[in-house]
């Protein structure tokens, strides 16, 4: 017999699922923002379009990236900690605006893991360290390289992207690994980096393989080393850090994507299953770019996240560096 009861638990059940239904309806009826912190043309922005174009299909009314240009991606990070619950604005970027920033700037306007929920990781690249011609031809290897600054300490200098970067602290590493007292010599971007280390302005750069790639393909410059765990598939014949027992100066950079902590779980869970199926449909996309496909889930991405916070802090406070405000 139906009761009373059975039909108002069915027709509670009934709305719930209506109520469900009309918000994903809802989600997906409204255009998704990717939110990056960096100019058009750049690595992360890239990989940002290329995964955008294999969303679309989930979001009919469009998939948006917004450039939020500034201080090094935290003006896009601090963008969209405060943005709606919906989901429908996240946040794309390097890891290390998250795990390291939070340890080089006194005054951060995000905190990491209380004003973010991971998501889903993207892609992921490999650092190089690289030399150029103010480096004699004969120095072939990386333990060349250090030998060679230890012979000449006023040329153990190296040039980085940006100040308080993952490459500004893989020199840090190889500084305290080697006891050698290497020099960081920070600029605003790679390509103003590569010119002088072209030019012979600067020994050494450590860059992301993808920028240093052609210039080593053409013997205008020498990446000695990845600093990775595996030998990269762009320069299959350059040793890692590993190789040279350099264990510590391994870092990858992973792209990926978070949203603001009050987006519910059901929604994150949603958007890590979207941007998961747009990664292995974007794997081409991501190879012309030079990038890898990565795939964290939302619980595997916390647990890198937190882990990458607390290796940079121990880095970071023996370093002494602390980022102009």
């Amino acid at each position: 017999m139906i009761t009373r009861r059975t039909l108002l638990a069915s027709a509670s059940m009934g709305a719930t699922l209506t109520a469900l239904g009309s918000g994903v309806a809802a989600q997906a009826a409204k255009p998704l923002h990717i939110v990056v912190g960096f100019p058009a043309g750049v690595l992360t922005d890239n990989v940002t379009r290329a995964l955008s174009e294999e969303l679309r299909p989930s979001y009919p009314a469009g998939v948006i990236v917004e450039n939020k240009v500034g201080a090094g991606g935290r003006i896009a990070a601090e963008f969209v900690k405060r943005a709606d619950d919906d989901g429908n604005t996240i946040l794309l970027t390097p890891s290390s605006i998250l795990s390291i920033y939070p340890h080089v700037y006194g005054k951060l306007g995000y905190d990491t893991l209380v004003d973010f929920k991971p998501v889903s990781a993207v892609a992921s690249f490999d650092y190089a360290i690289t030399v150029g011609p103010a480096v004699p031809a004969t120095v072939k290897t990386l333990p060349e390289f250090i030998q060679w600054c230890r012979e000449d300490p006023t040329q153990a200098k190296y040039g980085v992207p940006a100040a308080g970067s993952t490459s500004h602290f893989i020199g840090t590493l190889l500084s305290r690994a080697t006891n050698v007292p290497f020099t960081v010599v920070p600029y605003k971007g790679g390509a103003p980096l590569i010119q002088d280390v072209l030019g012979g302005h600067i020994p050494a750069i450590i860059d992301p393989v993808s920028n240093a790639l052609p210039y080593h393909q053409s013997g205008k410059l020498r990446v000695l080393a990845i600093a990775s765990s595996k030998r990269s598939a762009l320069l299959p014949d350059v040793p890692t850090v590993v190789e040279y027992n350099l264990e510590s100066l391994v870092a990858k950079e992973i792209l990926a994507v978070y949203a603001p902590s009050k987006v519910p779980a059901a929604r994150v869970q949603k958007l890590h299953e979207e941007i998961a199926a747009a990664v292995e449909k974007a794997k081409g996309r991501f190879a012309a770019i030079l990038v890898n496909p990565e795939r964290m889930n939302p619980a595997e991405l916390g647990t890198f996240t937190r882990a990458e916070l607390g290796r940079w802090k121990t880095v970071v406070a023996a370093s002494g560096f602390k980022a102009e405000e």
